[in-house]
């Protein structure tokens, strides 16, 4: 025979306030019982005097400890840091040579190339009499070959260019006296010689 469902209702909300009143009778033993309650803050003083594990009566102190990776990797950091010192100071005193020889170069340059000649014309002049005297030169003997180009460079730089031509001569001199004076004595004496036989 089917159990209606209103006594089944009834049943389930009778098993379900029996459960609530023994629940409610459990707190009010466990509030009545000699164990006071405890509060957060009390909670914390509660774990800390009774811990888990045995403390120990010394404190532990960390003693930092180096591995032989550490050192290798030290030395080989301060091996990188002096080459690349060592590389900028070298690289640094090569380009101040390199700017000084510039500078020097520039200067003599500017001594020797006059601003009375015209240089464009001048030099494309100069440079095709060298090359013919080169050309002249090609199919003879071996003296003719190693004169003529410098004989026809002198020459036309003489006739193209003659304010460059003669401040060329004169740093040539200056050049001559500071680093050959011996030769320079033998030219001015071989120059004195015409002079004194007429």
């Amino acid at each position: 025979m089917p159990v209606p469902l209103a006594a089944k209702l009834f049943g389930g909300s009778l098993s379900v306030a029996t459960a609530g009143l023994v629940a409610s009778r459990t707190n009010t033993v466990l509030a009545d019982s000699t164990t006071p309650f405890l509060r957060p803050e009390s909670v914390e003083e509660h774990r800390s005097k009774l811990p888990l594990y045995e403390q120990q009566s010394t404190p532990i102190t960390l003693v930092p400890e180096k591995s032989l990776l550490q050192d290798e990797v030290s030395q080989v950091r301060a091996v990188v840091q002096d080459a690349t010192r060592g590389l900028r100071s070298s690289t640094a005193d090569g380009r101040a040579t390199w700017m000084s020889w510039e500078r020097k170069a520039e200067d003599s340059l500017q001594q020797i190339i006059s601003p009375r000649d015209q240089l464009n014309p001048g030099a494309m002049y100069v440079a095709v009499a060298t090359l013919a005297g080169s050309i002249l030169g090609r199919n003879r003997n071996i003296l003719l070959r190693a004169v003529l180009p410098p004989a026809f460079l002198l020459v036309s730089l003489d006739y193209f260019l003659p304010n460059t031509a003669s401040n060329l001569w004169r740093k040539a001199e200056t050049l001559e006296a500071a680093h050959f004076p011996q030769l320079r004595q033998l030219r001015e004496q071989f120059q004195s010689l015409p002079r004194s036989s007429k």
